[in-house]
């Protein structure tokens, strides 16, 4: 075998914190709460299988089997952490030797610490019930430190085949943890979560001092290119994450082949000469041949410099990147994929199963099953006519996977000049992932830093996340991520004229409803800004006829704003259950009439929502349909619970409204003229009232002080107007306000016939909040005047707008109550009316409001 000197110029192997270590510590907590919160709930079952399991075996083992299980509690608490740390300290692990003692010693407080906290301040709780045992008639927490101990001691000294003392320890622990439940010492619960402490605690410790790198590294490495089939003389790290203070160079001596070998007959042959002819010692000639030493002659800064300046593509898959020089001075880029890293990998992939309906990335199990994705992938599209670095090789071992592949020493499209990026360059995209298309491949992870522009040839390279047998969604997934990334480069402009000219019209109208941010590679996001978005969501729709386009595609299973109504409805249920007094209101509804309260919640629910939405609808030029406007006005119930009354439905309305087209600064008008002009009706409804009902003598001037106190206000304000800074200060801030408002003004008062219908809005939920209030109390056999109950409404819709209490719950029934019992109702009547009341206008109308806002969701219309 020819033994070769490579030059290698890589970052030294030191402790780093692996992110596995965290998410199994993570998974660890999260065992112990289910096992505790499922023990909770099925506390009785759980109890009785103990119970019935230690009366039929504790007897068996105590007589039969006390001898093996002394002797086994004793090796697991003495000799075993001994044999580890014996182990340990013989194999110069050091810093192991460290986290190890380290765990037990916390493993050990916490532990303690943990049952003497339930004995103390939870004695009496479900958990501690859980974990509890009883001995001679007295419940003891029986959690026993020691196991906890042993388990932290085994997690932070590696894995069960890094050690043999290790390999033995763990089913040691487990037969005891067995044998311990079954003579009652503890019960199932808390033996498993005491194991699952020591083991939280072992990974935790390893993760915060770290733990040296599994991976191929230095003379592994030279070893895994050579096997790749490269005879490699030269191999540099490259990749902008990398800390160049410590990068090192390293002269690198192997015999080891060139390409896959069967080292199995080798070996044999060898021991058969070691045998024949004694002196020649072939293994230890072998020894001599490899061999890692500094090379102190090379600077590795002013290497890597030199090297970076070749364009690698990137990925998300890869781990490393390397730039090669074989013998006959050929470039190749070789990709490492590391098993210590790829549980990022894994835990993307859930969270995108998770959290999108569209499954159009993957990621496989172990590193071995990526790399021959990788290699696949690279071969298909070679086979498909699609030009990009040619597959050389790809080996493995237990912790690393390499692939090699030429490099092309061509920039990435985000170091081109966009004045080089000529039309008939960015246009070869479309024309590649045609070809793709066509031949059934799919890339799924478009993004400027796998693109590279070679002499003006564009080439789409790390099909890594690509499939074979595409699906439709996948392919426009494609054409969505290049549009996007087209349109961070070049411009949005000619993006689209890009896109028009070589897929057409019909295949964006058919893309338009996939272009969303959750699609995006995060290389793309990261360039994306709002202002860009917006460009293109607005240019694509200018391209696409509203009356022609596609139904948006739901990409997501859930988004930030799925999530808030969420949280919006369990703060909602959360509230209403606990402000209504259920025993108070079935008394109440038991004892009232059927008829009346069916007429008060029609007036309280259907006219008052059908009021708001024709009061919307007058005061907005636009057309809106009147069944949706409804709706929101609907879904505006379950907002009120969560929010101050008045400000919910002002928001869902101009959320609606921005839906529509309006603009933000137009629909912010609208909202706060039909907000005053509700005002101004409600208290000319009551004038009128007055004047009708032969009441308005009843209406008496304030007391003088009230008015000397008004004007004493008023003139305060005068004078404080008459500073010129002030007056200025003021009128800045109510200009861009008033500027907003008096086009809708100047509007209104050329179409009377909408001031009429809003007015007629107004009054209909005004009538409707007034039915309802008088039905509710003349169900139980009561009545007011007109005039009273209409002061009383007001006065309620009043203070649940100015009190900032989520839908004025406590002030609107306080004052409803006391109005009543003010105008000569008995309180307890009083009290049922208002229960009534705000049953039938807010508390029943929270699943209406529910159900309404998930389908303009749905519809996209909030």
């Amino acid at each position: 075998m020819n033994r070769r000197a490579a030059l290698l110029v890589d970052t030294e192997d030191r402790w780093i914190r692996q992110p596995r270590d965290l998410v199994g510590a993570s998974m660890s907590l999260l065992g112990i709460v289910a096992i505790l919160a499922f023990s909770v709930y099925a506390s009785s079952t759980t109890l009785a299988v103990t119970t019935d399991v230690r009366e039929a075996t504790n007897h068996v083992l105590t007589t039969v089997f006390i001898v093996p299980v002394n002797v086994l509690e004793g090796l697991l608490t003495f000799f075993a952490p001994l044999a580890v740390l014996i182990e340990l300290m013989w194999t110069r692990r050091w810093r192991a030797l460290s986290s190890a003692v380290l765990a037990m010693a916390l493993a050990g407080a916490l532990s303690n610490v943990t049952v003497w906290f339930l004995k103390e301040y939870l004695p009496e709780s479900p958990v501690t019930t859980t974990l509890a045992v009883a001995v001679e008639g007295q419940s003891l927490v029986l959690l026993v430190p020691y196991m906890a101990i042993i388990s932290a001691l085994c997690t932070a000294a590696g894995t069960r085949g890094s050690l043999v003392s290790v390999r033995w320890t763990w089913p040691l622990l487990w037969t005891v943890v067995i044998l311990s439940i079954l003579q009652g010492q503890q019960t199932l619960p808390g033996a498993l979560s005491i194991v699952l402490l020591g083991s939280m605690v072992g990974q935790l410790v390893v993760f915060i001092l770290g733990t040296i790198p599994e991976r191929a590294s230095g003379l592994n490495l030279v070893r895994l290119v050579r096997r790749a089939g490269i005879d490699a003389t030269e191999i540099v790290r490259v990749g902008s994450d990398i800390d160049i203070d410590n990068l090192y160079a390293w002269r690198v001596t192997t015999s080891s082949p060139v390409g896959y070998l069967d080292r199995f007959g080798i070996t044999q042959l060898q021991e058969f000469i070691n045998r024949t002819f004694d002196p020649i010692d072939i293994v230890d000639e072998d020894s001599k041949t490899e061999s890692i030493v500094p090379e102190a002659l090379v600077d590795p800064v002013a290497v890597f410099e030199d090297y970076e300046a070749m364009t690698v593509p990137t990925s998300d898959t890869v781990s490393r990147n390397y730039i090669i020089i074989d013998s006959a001075g050929v470039a190749h880029h070789a990709s490492v994929l590391d098993g210590d890293r790829h549980i990022l990998s894994w835990l993307s992939s859930t969270w995108s199963k998770i959290r999108l309906r569209i499954q159009y990335r993957r990621s496989d199990s172990t590193i071995h099953d990526t790399a021959d994705q990788v290699a696949l992938m690279t071969l298909a599209a070679q086979h498909n006519g699609i030009i990009g670095p040619d597959l050389v090789g790809v080996s493995s071992s237990d912790d690393s996977a390499i692939i090699v592949t030429k490099l092309l020493r061509a920039p990435s499209l985000h170091k081109v000049p966009v004045d080089d990026l000529t039309d008939d360059v960015i246009d070869q995209l479309w024309d590649v992932l045609i070809t793709a298309h066509r031949g059934g491949l799919a890339h799924r992870n478009i993004h400027a830093g796998i693109v590279l522009v070679d002499n003006g040839e564009l080439i789409v390279t790390n099909w890594h996340d690509g499939t074979i047998a595409s699906s439709e969604i996948s392919r426009r997934i494609d054409l969505a991520q290049g549009l996007a990334m087209l349109a961070t480069i070049v411009g949005v402009e000619r993006a689209l004229a890009s896109f028009e000219r070589v897929n057409g019209r019909e295949q964006l109208m058919t893309t338009a409803p996939i272009m969303q941010r959750s699609i995006m590679p995060r290389q793309t996001l990261s360039h994306l800004d709002g202002k860009t978005s917006k460009s293109l969501r607005e240019a694509i729709a200018a391209k696409v006829p509203s009356s022609d386009a596609p139904t948006q595609i739901e990409v997501r299973r859930f988004s930030p704003k799925t999530v808030t109504s969420v949280i919006v409805g369990v703060l909602a249920l959360y509230i209403l259950l606990g402000s209504i007094n259920f025993s108070d209101v079935w008394a109440a509804i038991r004892q009232a009439n059927p008829v009346y309260l069916a007429i008060a919640f029609v007036a309280g629910s259907v006219l008052t929502y059908f009021g708001a939405a024709l009061h919307l609808k007058a005061y907005t030029p636009e057309k809106l349909p009147i069944a949706e406007t409804a709706t929101v006005q609907v879904a505006a119930s379950i907002i009120t619970l969560v929010v101050p009354a008045g400000i919910g439905p002002a928001a869902l309305n101009l959320r609606y409204l921005n839906k529509k087209g309006i603009p933000t600064t137009l629909g912010v008008a609208t909202v706060s003229l039909v907000q005053i002009a509700q005002l101004l009706t409600t208290i000319l409804t009551l004038l009128l009232i007055s004047l009708l009902t032969g009441q308005i003598g009843a209406l008496a001037l304030p007391s003088g002080s009230l008015i000397f106190t008004i004007l004493t206000i008023i003139a305060l304000i005068a004078a404080l107007l008459l500073i010129k800074p002030l007056r200025r200060w003021l009128f800045a801030k109510v200009r861009p306000t008033f500027e907003q408002v008096w086009p809708r003004v100047v509007w209104l008062t050329t179409h009377p016939d909408r001031i009429l219908l809003g007015v007629a809005g107004s009054l209909l939920q005004s009538v409707g909040y007034v039915m309802a209030f008088g039905f509710a109390l003349a169900s139980f056999g009561y009545s007011l005047p007109v005039m009273t109950l209409a002061i009383t409404f007001l006065i309620s819709n009043t203070l649940g707008s100015v009190v900032p209490s989520p839908g004025g719950i406590g002030p609107v029934e306080a004052a409803l109550t006391g109005g009543l019992a003010v105008a000569g109702i008995p309180y307890s009547i009083a009290l049922s009316t208002a229960l009534i009341y705000r049953l039938f206008t807010f508390w029943g109308r929270v699943p209406l409001g529910w159900f309404a806002l998930r389908y303009l969701q749905r519809k996209d219309l909030v």
